[in-house]
């Protein structure tokens, strides 16, 4: 397809893609023929066409985390790095290793907490080449960082820390190969255990809420009635709520699952996000719910905010999402599993019934009950 690359255009391009009605495409831009997008389903990728056999991948990115500055950007460097070829004036970082490209290039441009992350693998993988890193070296890694007693948690931050370091050389043509591009590390899901809050956990953050912004009480208040996913809360939009039929719209390609869905809009929530909207929202241009008004696009995280409410409310070892296992869990008391299933916006039951074993107290209660709800009390 060729046609003018236009944020609008990307939008729905992906969405139609998300949502079956058309397969990925590829997209170069008429202005522009260096640069090449392939439309995904829950992602754009945007290449520099050097040849038929020669494309430098620029960047991967959701369409609706995408702003017109950062478009405009893509194509300058599209532009930059064709001309390079042109006149044989690539410089490419290849003979350094992990390390040497870490402190002498990564090390300007990126947190401490990031270099510390990287700089934290071991030998085998620092000593290698920037650009002869392969997957089954990560595999090594993990495989003995695991035996050692690591959690995966731990362990998936120094390694997108590291992901992020190649995919920097990668988009500014410092690299001429990324061999682990596209792997992503896997956490064995079934796994993990849901924490949830207890009575007393819930009332130290409501009263730590209180001193909060309103901004930031409707973001938990919103994640807390609703069960959404904490990336869901901040992807919503104003015209996705409707106040009427008491739903919020949650679109395909801003789930985990994929999966377009309605969260019910609880009373207490709408009077929530009513008050927020007349006083404190931010109008913008995309009509972002939660906006941020210093990078012009929507709140892309709640993680520096939230630090601080644990530290108050005294909840640590409490994450953000774990407002969603609480939801879920207290639905779960209370309604069939196919309704909670289609609440949580769970793909499949099985999901949803790891939630069932959170209440294996309550099967003794139900024993003592099930007389008189058979009528065989007096029996």
């Amino acid at each position: 397809m060729k046609d003018l690359m236009r944020l609008d255009r990307l939008k729905d391009a992906q969405t139609r893609v998300a949502e079956g009605n058309e397969k990925p495409f590829d997209w170069y831009d008429t202005h522009m023929p260096s640069l090449l997008c392939r439309v995904g389903k829950t992602r754009l990728t945007f290449y520099c066409y050097i040849s038929r056999l020669n494309k430098q991948k620029l960047a991967s990115i959701d369409a609706f985390e995408l702003s017109k500055y950062e478009l405009r950007q893509l194509r300058i460097r599209a532009r930059d790095i064709s001309d390079q070829y042109e006149t044989f004036d690539a410089e490419f970082y290849d003979t350094k290793t992990v390390q040497q490209y870490l402190d002498e290039i990564y090390k300007e441009v990126t947190s401490k907490g990031v270099y510390r992350e990287v700089d934290r693998f071991p030998g085998f993988v620092k000593n290698r080449p920037i650009n002869q890193l392969l997957s089954h070296d990560l595999e090594k890694w993990k495989r003995e960082k695991i035996n050692a007693g690591l959690s995966q948690d731990t362990l998936r931050k120094q390694y997108y820390a590291l992901h992020a370091m190649l995919e920097y050389a990668k988009t500014h043509n410092h690299i001429s190969q990324h061999h682990i591009s596209g792997v992503k590390f896997k956490t064995d899901k079934n796994a993990t255990v849901a924490k949830l809050y207890s009575d007393e956990q819930m009332l130290r953050v409501k009263r730590v809420l209180k001193t909060c912004s309103k901004r930031d009480q409707t973001i938990i208040l919103f994640t807390v009635l609703s069960g959404s996913r904490p990336s869901e809360t901040l992807r919503v939009r104003v015209q996705d709520i409707d106040f009427e039929k008491r739903q919020i719209y949650v679109r395909a390609s801003g789930t985990k699952t994929m999966v377009s869905r309605y969260l019910e809009l609880s009373p207490k929530l709408a009077e929530v996000l009513q008050k927020y909207l007349q006083t404190d929202w931010q109008k913008n241009e995309e009509g972002w719910l939660f906006y941020n008004p210093k990078t012009r696009d929507r709140l892309k995280t709640f993680r520096t905010i939230w630090v601080k409410i644990i530290e108050y409310a005294d909840v640590k070892g409490m994450r953000f999402y774990d407002f969603r296992h609480t939801y879920c869990s207290h639905l779960m008391e209370h309604y069939r599993i196919d309704v909670v299933q289609q609440m949580m916006g769970h793909r499949q039951i099985e999901t949803t019934a790891k939630y069932m074993h959170l209440f294996g107290g309550e099967k003794k209660k139900a024993a003592e009950k099930i007389d008189d709800l058979l009528g065989f009390a007096d029996f």
